[in-house]
């Protein structure tokens, strides 16, 4: 058959493709909200099967058209949409994996960091605040006036250290509940793809920034202990001096 002579494709009302291609258009509305209709994509390929027979094989479809092109480009269509589906499933289920994964690691190892860190300079500063209060308090007979003003220096720099650390773990904490909560809830039942890929950008605005400041008090906290103890034995070997 010459060009001069190629039938025309069918209307949109009776098209094989156009009917594949809103079809595929829902199958992708559901499949973005969570919902993965397999039924619906059974269905649809047993309408393209049952189009093909009518097509080559009995020659009972329907006007003077170009059925056997229309057929193949709705079968390109379903390929495609086919093929999209499943690369992007699997990028999908990486992705899922991958923050559950980030949870259970981070939310594990943070407490248990938290936990000792402040375990520890509960330890320190409790420490240098009992023996800077022995020394204030009268307990130890005569002491220097240097002495007496490294105590008082120690005591305070160490409380507010203290308050320091604890506000920050507890900063980091609730921050760190808070987001994993929510992505959580991202990770539970139907996911919706743009919650799923939301997770990056919500994390980023709620717990990394939130991590800088309680990490800044928490470190902050330890420069302020160490600086302290450099101030306090400066007064100390300068007084004894």
């Amino acid at each position: 058959m010459t060009d001069d002579h190629k039938l025309p494709r069918p209307p949109e009302s009776i098209s094989i493709e156009c009917s594949v291609r809103r079809q595929w258009e829902s199958i992708l509305e559901l499949w973005r909200r969570g919902w993965h209709s397999e039924s619906a994509i059974d269905r649809l390929e047993d309408y393209i099967e049952f189009q093909r027979e009518k097509v080559f094989v009995s020659g009972t479809a329907e006007g003077d058209f170009d059925w056997e092109g229309d057929w193949l480009a709705a079968v390109r269509h379903h390929d495609l949409k086919r093929d999209f589906v499943a690369n992007r499933r699997a990028h999908n289920d990486d992705l899922r994996k991958m923050w559950s994964e980030w949870l259970d690691r981070n939310y594990s190892g943070m407490a248990n960091l938290a936990l000792e860190a402040l375990r520890s300079m509960v330890l320190i500063n409790g420490a240098s605040i009992l023996a800077c209060l022995t020394l204030l308090s009268g307990q130890i007979s005569t002491p220097s006036p240097a002495a007496v003003l490294a105590a008082k220096v120690m005591i305070f720099f160490s409380i507010v250290s203290l308050i320091m650390m604890a506000g920050g773990h507890v900063m980091a904490f609730v921050q760190v509940e808070g987001v994993a909560s929510r992505v959580r809830g991202v990770m539970v039942g139907h996911m919706r793809h743009r919650r799923l890929y939301a997770v990056s950008r919500y994390v980023d605005r709620f717990l990394n920034r939130a991590l800088v400041w309680s990490s800044a008090l928490i470190y902050g906290s330890i420069f302020l202990f160490a600086f302290s103890a450099l101030i306090s034995a400066i007064i100390l070997i300068t007084g004894s001096g």
